[in-house]
């Protein structure tokens, strides 16, 4: 009779680690969770060609006049460059606690990979500042629009106009995102001072289960200052991602102290295609 051990099963723990890594990593994360950003699986550079912003100088001619040339200019963004760093982790644990676990190991590992890799990969592609190779993320980006208000919070004109200005520069908003204490504070405003009803819909800002506002949905994350709200037209946000992340289990590497390690690499990139894509609203202190 043949006894089924771990040592003969090893593909069967990775797969069931790697679930546990790969899979809610996507689901913690809001930035990977965006309407409408573009996720593309490599291991290599990615290209992405950009046409520079040109004067239009098509004319009217005359038959058999010259037809006037027209210059185009192409520029690039790199996703994934070779240099860029990835994430990762190394977590130890004891093979008593493994056993302790049985058959539910995510009780044990999920907590600790997972939540500590979708912060950390959260935190970069909204605001990583690119040192050292890492990521740089959109609201770190360069070129990005900015802009304050002292009535932010309590003027929705001020989010219409932001809508507005985007939309005067050829994108079209498709997510608000801010935090849920600054979410609260816009569903708070009242008429007027004598006038207690709620200027947004409250039974609107729930539709379907969705968050939204002026049609358009609502992320919330602490991955965005306080007292802020950052207006994104997705469709020009590109993530990267490198298909050939990996979680392995170290059976022997640390065998002197009777444990393994779980070791879990991944490796993003974003990049925005076009800087007037990502608008920061923020309130002016004055």
């Amino acid at each position: 009779m043949s006894i089924a051990v771990p040592s003969g099963n090893a593909s069967a723990i990775n797969d069931a680690l790697a679930q546990a890594v790969i899979g809610p990593l996507q689901e913690k994360s809001t930035f990977l969770s965006l309407p409408g950003i573009h996720i593309i699986d490599t291991a290599a550079p990615l290209r992405l060609p950009l046409s520079a912003a040109t004067s239009p100088n098509a004319a009217f001619t005359a038959p058999g006049a010259t037809i006037a040339q027209q210059t185009v200019a192409l520029t690039e963004k790199v996703l994934l460059p070779t240099e860029r760093v990835g994430l990762k982790s190394l977590t130890v644990v004891s093979n008593e606690l493994v056993r302790m676990a049985q058959l539910n190991i995510e009780s044990v590992l999920t907590q600790r990979i997972v939540e500590d890799q979708a912060l950390v990969l959260d935190a970069a592609l909204w605001n990583g500042a690119g040192t050292s190779d890492s990521i740089t993320g959109v609201l770190a980006a360069s070129g990005i629009s900015t802009s304050s208000s002292a009535d932010l919070l309590t003027d929705p004109d001020v989010l219409i106009d932001a809508l507005a200005a985007m939309a005067e520069e050829f994108v079209t908003p498709s997510v608000l995102v801010m935090r849920p204490t600054t979410f609260a504070a816009l569903r708070k405003i009242k008429v007027s001072s004598s006038d207690s009803r709620y200027v947004f819909d409250p039974s609107q800002a729930f539709v379907a289960g969705a968050q939204q506002l002026f049609n358009l949905p609502v992320v919330t994350t602490t991955a965005v200052p306080a007292n802020a709200i950052a207006v994104l037209d997705t469709s020009f946000i590109y993530v990267g991602r490198d298909i050939d992340s990996s979680t392995v289990v170290l059976d022997q590497t640390f065998g002197d102290s009777d444990s393994i390690g779980i070791r879990s690499v991944s490796r993003y990139d974003v990049v925005v295609t076009r800087a007037a894509a990502v608008n920061l609203l923020t309130v002016d202190a004055g």
